[in-house]
């Protein structure tokens, strides 16, 4: 039996800090954003905060290097979990 082969890609999801300050309701935090911005985002909103890189395998987020980098306000509040 072959073993199957999930492709590990990053792509960039979301952040609390967009869901909370856009009127959009389709914006939800850890969601992936939309497939236009997934091959060039621009550096206004990467440095407002708005979203974050996040490496895939298949549906399941291997690891966020910028929660490491970056923590949100509830992962300083309640501590990061690992």
């Amino acid at each position: 039996m072959a073993m199957e082969e999930e492709k590990i890609q990053d792509i960039w999801c979301w952040t609390e800090k967009a869901e909370a300050t856009s009127f959009n309701p389709c914006i939800r935090a850890g969601e992936p954003v939309w497939e236009d911005y997934q091959v060039q985002m621009p550096k206004h909103v990467v440095d407002a905060g708005l979203v974050e890189r996040v490496r895939f395998c298949g549906n399941q987020i291997i690891w966020n290097l910028d929660e490491l980098i970056r923590p949100s306000e509830s992962q300083l509040k309640g501590g990061i979990q690992r």
